[in-house]
């Protein structure tokens, strides 16, 4: 990795280390360039201001999210990997989301999730039968409805898990999700 990349990731990790223990909009530059031990100028040399940093660790943990995924998986598996990383990355997601930035996160599970969806709604038509998947798919305004309905849905269900409103397991938690999106498709295919 070229030196630039590597204080940019120090920079951005004493970021993601700074807002466990201290909400966003109470760190500043100085706090940041101290935990990193590098100086103030090297921080603008990369970045604008903190925001800037932010958007850019945003985008890091968006492609590190993103791999999760894998076309070889199931997207049950898939959903499981994003749960279990938002576990382990509790405490850096909690303060993002409580910060004035929190759209970063919600565009972060939406984008995840859309991705995801497509690949549940595709596993359940096909289990549904021939006759049922060629009916939806003919509909390709519902079968898009329903892919950012149940985006937007689960990135939502999934701050309400980060926040500790949903006290479900991810096993559970993947179950639901099935349950929903199968009997949906079913009404659906009913209605045609």
């Amino acid at each position: 990795m070229p030196r630039s990349n590597q204080t940019k990731h120090l920079l951005a990790e004493s970021l993601q280390e700074l807002m466990v223990t201290t909400p966003l909009e109470k760190i500043s530059v100085n706090d940041i360039v101290d935990h990193a031990g590098v100086g103030r100028n090297t921080f603008y040399y990369h970045f604008e201001d903190i925001y800037d940093l932010l958007r850019w660790l945003c985008s890091i943990e968006a492609e590190q999210v993103m791999r999760l995924q894998d076309s070889s998986v199931s997207w049950e598996e898939s959903f499981g990997r994003l749960l279990n990383y938002l576990s382990e990355n509790k405490s850096f997601c909690l303060s993002l989301l409580n910060s004035v930035e929190h759209r970063y996160l919600k565009n972060i599970l939406t984008d995840y999730m859309q991705a995801l969806t497509k690949k549940a709604i595709n596993s359940e038509l096909a289990g549904l039968g021939k006759d049922v998947e060629a009916k939806i798919r003919e509909k390709q305004d519902i079968f898009d409805f329903n892919v950012t309905f149940y985006s937007q849905a689960a990135a939502s269900m999934m701050e309400s898990k980060l926040l500790g409103d949903i006290q479900l397991s991810n096993e559970k938690f993947i179950e639901y999700m099935e349950f929903v999106i199968e009997n949906n498709l079913r009404g659906i295919a009913a209605m045609m």
